[in-house]
């Protein structure tokens, strides 16, 4: 599978997930073929994740971990 980069795979799920797709009349476009293609998740890979994808310094992580998660100190 040819890799995709997070930004770009956020926008096309964004695009697939619009609700005009479903008026485009093409018989060799499958809406649902694409919309499964893109179900992916960003951050882990999942198909089936409920996550929310964020982007928080500079890398894409799931909103739900970086609230539970600890803070890091740096020194």
């Amino acid at each position: 599978m040819p890799y995709v980069k997070p930004n770009t795979l956020l926008q096309l799920q964004i695009a697939a997930n619009n609700a005009g797709i479903e008026s485009y009349d093409n018989p060799y476009f499958d809406t649902d073929k694409l919309k499964g293609a893109l179900s992916m998740c960003i951050v882990c890979g999942n198909a089936t994740c409920d996550k929310t994808p964020v982007y928080v310094n500079g890398v894409y992580v799931h909103k739900e971990d970086a609230a539970n998660a600890e803070p890091v100190e740096v020194e």
